[in-house]
């Protein structure tokens, strides 16, 4: 989480909201975070470790990363496996 924070917080245009949802598919769980992307005139140079990163730890736990860029709409989408769904014993 502190990695896309960190990568909001540098790349993101403030003047939009950022959105998250509850992601659910073909039996994983996650969530997405939405943004704006800064306008050519205002980007910050990335080197795309804080996303590889993300990517590393998801597979790491038998997670998925997906990223999405159209235009200045920028998304990542994090899928967590679940695990005897229905039968969690705590």
């Amino acid at each position: 989480m502190d990695n896309i924070a960190s990568n909001i917080e540098k790349y993101a245009d403030k003047d939009f909201s950022v959105k998250i949802s509850y992601v659910e598919y073909e039996g994983s769980v996650g969530f997405s975070v939405q943004n704006k992307v800064l306008s050519d005139d205002k980007k910050v140079e990335s080197h795309r470790i804080g996303i590889e990163s993300i990517k590393s730890m998801m597979e790491q736990m038998k997670g998925s990363c997906g990223t999405y860029l159209m235009e200045n709409d920028f998304e990542i989408k994090l899928l967590f496996p679940v695990f005897g769904y229905g039968s969690v014993r705590l």
